[in-house]
């Protein structure tokens, strides 16, 4: 059942280029395989700061809405009315990490200027809206780059 080899040079020179191939390929793979674990290493640091910063972060937001809820009453659907189209996008690219493809989010922050979000609670309660949209997105770029990890 097992082929039988014929013992001469060529074949002698043929098997010794498996076996240089073969540690070749061994070895590319080795390397690949460190600069995956070191990548991570890395991204599994940097994911347990931001996650102990986005529960703190999420807390102080929903605490903001809460006071620009009671400041400003029911804005709700005045927020609705007044957004257009979204003015933060998520553009996506791929850091290549030892030929794996890792993808990346980027948050582009564009101004809306059809949008009337500047006039929500100028009757009252506007700064404490404002402050609580500024908080929001901040919370919205911490989780971006949650995801992004």
């Amino acid at each position: 059942m097992s082929q039988q080899v014929v013992p001469s040079r060529m074949n002698l020179n043929l098997f010794k280029q498996k076996i240089v191939g073969a540690k070749k390929g061994y070895e590319l793979l080795k390397k690949k395989c460190d600069a995956l674990k070191t990548k991570f290493r890395v991204v599994m640091l940097k994911l347990l700061d931001t996650k102990k910063q986005m529960g703190t972060q999420a807390q102080d937001a929903l605490l903001l809405f809460a006071k620009a809820q009671w400041a400003a009453g029911e804005f709700h659907q005045n927020v609705k009315d007044s957004v257009k189209r979204a003015t933060i996008r998520i553009e996506l690219s791929a850091d290549n990490i030892a030929g794996v493809k890792l993808p990346i989010m980027h948050l582009k922050d564009t101004e809306d200027m059809d949008s009337n979000m500047n006039q929500i609670g100028i009757a009252r309660g506007g700064q404490t809206v404002q402050r609580t949209k500024e908080k929001f997105k901040e919370l919205l770029y911490l989780l971006v780059d949650i995801a992004s990890e």
